[in-house]
Formats: structure tokens, sequence, C-alpha cells
């Protein structure tokens, strides 16, 4: 019983010892395999390539395919596809190649190869709560010998960790403002959206700013104001130039006058001559 025992725990231990042990790749005779910091061959030489491990997996070639496989040599993704990467979480992005070379079709799927977003995009991004992902639409201007003559239009999408789409792969560029707020455009005009996927704002911005002490900066023509994390209007898009909020002031200009307001729009300081007046005002204060 004692040696059953003895035997269980030695078991489990070498087990631990060797997933957190760190393993360097190394060729040999054209094949790739492992072996620890002493110089001794943990995974012998059997693969067309193999990348550097990270965590407990490392991306491995084999017949002209690749697939994961962890320090013990186990197949954790089977070698199917053309293109693999850790993403860490047990999450892993997948591809398949295309007509085009060095593209692929890429989606995301966990450790057991269930399929987290479909292998349909150029690229996906991952961030700590949600996947970017980019599409591109192609149209083939020419056809030659060397290939096809492209123009390419990227759209950009979110998806949720869980892979469920929460903004459709629609939009010319999409920029996280803050946590759950994201920044849309579409053909040149910019909207406010949440986590959700429900639209803040109609595309009627030229450019939105960033959320500082929170008001974002607007513009709409040639004109700028605030809007808050709602959407709603705060500072009326009237100003010629604005400045983001610092200690809950504005330096704001209409018909190149300078004045300072603070963040429901009230003047403090109005119809200042120059930038450097202004500032000097302000020190004072």
């Amino acid at each position: 019983m004692k040696n059953s025992f003895f035997f269980i725990v030695s078991l489990l231990l070498f087990s631990l010892d060797l997933k957190g042990q760190e393993l360097i790749n190394f060729s040999q005779d054209t094949l790739w395999g492992y072996k620890d910091k002493m110089n001794n061959i943990i995974i012998k030489p059997q693969y067309q390539y193999a990348k550097k491990f990270i965590e407990n997996y490392a991306v491995v070639s084999k017949n002209d395919s690749v697939g994961i496989i962890d320090k013990k040599n186990n197949v954790i993704i089977p070698f199917k596809y053309n293109y693999l990467q850790y993403l860490g979480d047990d999450k892993f992005m997948f591809g398949y190649r295309t007509k085009y070379l060095g593209e692929y079709d890429m989606g995301i799927m966990d450790k057991n190869s269930t399929i987290i977003i479909p292998a349909q995009f150029y690229y996906i991004e991952k961030r700590n709560t949600f996947y970017k992902v980019t599409k591109n639409i192609d149209t083939i201007l020419e056809t030659g010998e060397s290939g096809d003559l492209r123009s390419i239009k990227s759209l950009h999408g979110i998806y949720d960790i869980n892979g469920r789409e929460i903004i459709s792969c629609d939009y010319d560029y999409i920029r996280e403002l803050k946590e759950e707020l994201f920044i849309l455009q579409k053909d040149g005009l910019e909207a406010l959206c949440n986590y959700k996927g429900k639209a803040l704002t109609d595309f009627i911005y030229f450019s939105i700013g960033d959320y500082v002490e929170g008001l974002i900066g607007v513009r709409k023509e040639n004109k700028c104001g605030f809007i808050n994390q709602q959407g709603k209007v705060i500072i009326p898009v009237q100003y010629d130039y604005c400045e983001n909020f610092e200690k809950g002031i504005s330096i704001v200009t209409i018909n190149n006058k300078f004045s300072v307001i603070d963040k429901m729009g009230k003047y403090i300081v109005k119809d200042v001559n120059t930038y450097e007046e202004i500032k000097e005002i302000i020190r004072e204060k």
C-alpha cells in the first residue's frame, strides 16, 4: 500500500515538474524536438519544425500541417491546420491557407478543438474581454502571370470572449474608447457604441476623441463639443476648438476668441484674445 502511494505521489510530482519545466526547441538531422536545460532530450526530434513552448503548449509541424502538443508530447490540437497561435487562457487562433501567399482564413478555438469563432477572418486580435476581428473585401483589378492585382478594403467587428458577435464586421474602423465603449467609423463618419452592440449615437461625427473626466470630445463638420458616455450632448457642438477637460475646465474658441468653460458649458472666462493670455488667467485662478 505504501509503495503504491509512493508511486502515485512520485508520478504526480513528475507530471507537475515536467509541466513547469522549461523545454528548448532544437533540430537534429532536419527534424525538431525538445530538450531541457541540462541538454537531456525530452521529446525526440520528429517534427518538421517546432516553436518554443508558451506555458504548456507548443506549435509543431508535421506532414506540412501544424498542431499543438504539450510538454509530454501529447497532441492537444490535431495536425490539420495551416496556422496556429496560442493566445493564452487555453485559446488558440487557427487558420487555413487562402489562394494568396501568407494569407489565412482565421478563427478561434479552445484546447478541445471547440470552435469559438469560425475561420472566416483575415486577422483576429485578442483583448482582455473581447476579440477584434478583421475581414478583407477584395476587388480584382487585374489578373496576370504573377498573380492578381487587388484593391483591398478592411472591415472590422467585435466578438465577446465566448465567441458571440457583439458588433458586426462591417466597419471601417473600431477603437475601444474605454471599458465597454467603442468608437465605430463608417463612410468617414463616427459613432459611439456600447459593449452590448447598442448604438449610443448616430454616425454624425467627423471624429470622436478620448474619454477624459467623464466627457468625450466630438467634432461635427468644423465645430466641436462634448458628449457623455451615454452619447448625450452635454456641451453643444458649437466651438471652433476644444481642449480636453483638465481639473474640470476646458479651453475653447469661437471666432478666434479664447474662453474657459466648466463641465456644464458655463463660461468661467470669456473672449480672451490669445492662448497665452487665457493660460495666464488660468494659472492665476
